[in-house]
């Protein structure tokens, strides 16, 4: 039993005791007790707030997020403001963490390059996975290695297929256009990037 349906047992059984208190007759009558129980349990579920983790990780995809260009003939160069919202994230004390579908050589050369090195908690490339993104044992590996619930994290990639297929496995996930677009979309899920 989870602690939520924990919390809510109880609280109808504390509900049933009240009522049991109050009308002693519903112990003798099996349809008044029924309805007292089905009552109990509503209530319970109703004051019960749903648990939400807070994000504590921010996880970046490298190509068309934090960089732009092409790879193959290294002509790449940052994309506006990525590099700012990432140090405001730190300075608010979020992990930063990379999933990058390039191998570990290749990532970790780009990021000591654009001096991203110092920025990132983990940097994690589909090879240390064993799996590229959209992969699902891309994320769930990755969730792993970081140390994260699904609900702890948000995931930002500039490929849709990716992004969706985070949110199916329980991962906030915004689908990046721009650094401005991509700090609105932190804030509405309570990053707070300020």
């Amino acid at each position: 039993m989870d602690k939520t349906t924990e919390k809510t047992a109880v609280a109808a059984v504390a509900i049933m005791l009240i009522l049991a208190i109050v009308f002693p007759t519903m112990l003798s009558d099996p349809l008044q007790f029924a309805i007292a129980a089905a009552v109990s349990v509503a209530i319970a579920l109703s004051v019960q707030k749903p648990v939400r983790k807070k994000i504590r990780h921010v996880v970046f995809d490298v190509g068309g997020v934090l960089l732009k260009g092409d790879y193959f003939t290294q002509q790449l160069s940052e994309m506006p403001g990525t590099k700012d919202v990432i140090k405001q994230l730190k300075k608010k004390g979020y992990k930063v963490d990379v999933l990058s579908n390039n191998n570990a050589i290749a990532t970790d050369a780009i990021t000591k390059h654009f001096k991203y090195n110092d920025l990132f908690d983990k940097t994690i490339s589909s090879s240390d996975v064993g799996a590229q993104k959209p992969h699902p044992d891309s994320f769930n590996k990755m969730l792993a290695m970081i140390n994260a619930g699904a609900d702890e994290i948000v995931f930002v990639d500039d490929t849709p297929g990716n992004v969706e297929a985070a949110k199916k496995l329980g991962i906030k996930a915004v689908e990046f256009k721009s650094a401005a677009q991509l700090r609105e979309e932190l804030k509405r899920m309570g990053v707070d990037v300020d």
